[in-house]
């Protein structure tokens, strides 16, 4: 009995770095709040999913992220963080590096990315981790936990309508040894440091 001789796989080739003209751009995403980490791969454009990977694992705050076809016009993409969530150290480093502005009314900062005609995908993903490796590692000031009080109140809820059962309450993460709500599991374990 004899066995075929399968051919070799060949080596898979490196992808040819994409053309900025390529890159789609992702609408109405902007101020999208992020709750979980996985949530960053379908409301960012693929040349910033990485560095805003690093800045949300550092507990910086992303309100929008912008590196496409439609930018090569304007010259720059960009990566605006909420200013008034940043750590002491971290608000020295986006006021160095960064371009301070409104966003929606609040405080924030915008980090441009220089765009043009000839900009590859890797290159852009390159100088947004140069911007995402200047800051420092910090507590996530921005995530807020709910009483049971907060989450009625917000949704408008009176208390004859839902009683004080967290089974209520699926959308949100309970922790039962605070009474306290979270906007997801996640969202309690980076409060926590963890």
């Amino acid at each position: 009995m004899s066995f075929e001789t399968f051919p070799q796989t060949p080596p898979v080739k490196e992808t040819e770095p994409v053309s900025i003209h390529e890159v789609s751009a992702i609408e109405e995403t902007a101020g999208t709040p992020i709750y979980n980490r996985a949530e960053i791969q379908t409301i960012v454009e693929q040349p910033l999913i990485e560095a805003c990977e690093e800045l949300y694992d550092k507990n910086i705050q992303t309100l929008s992220t912008s590196a496409n076809k439609k930018d090569v016009e304007s010259g720059s993409g960009y990566i605006i963080i909420d200013f008034d969530s940043l750590s002491e150290e971290n608000k020295a480093i986006a006021q160095q590096y960064g371009e301070m502005i409104k966003y929606h009314g609040r405080n924030a900062v915008a980090m441009n990315i220089a765009i043009t005609e000839s900009s590859t995908s890797n290159e852009i993903t390159q100088k947004a981790h140069e911007i995402a490796s200047l800051f420092v590692p910090q507590l996530a000031s921005w995530i807020h936990p709910y009483t049971i009080e907060e989450l009625k109140a917000q949704n408008g809820i009176s208390d004859k309508l839902k009683d004080n059962n967290p089974s209520d309450w699926p959308e949100y993460y309970y922790d039962p040894a605070n009474n306290l709500f979270y906007d997801s599991e996640e969202h309690f374990h980076k409060l926590k440091g963890e």
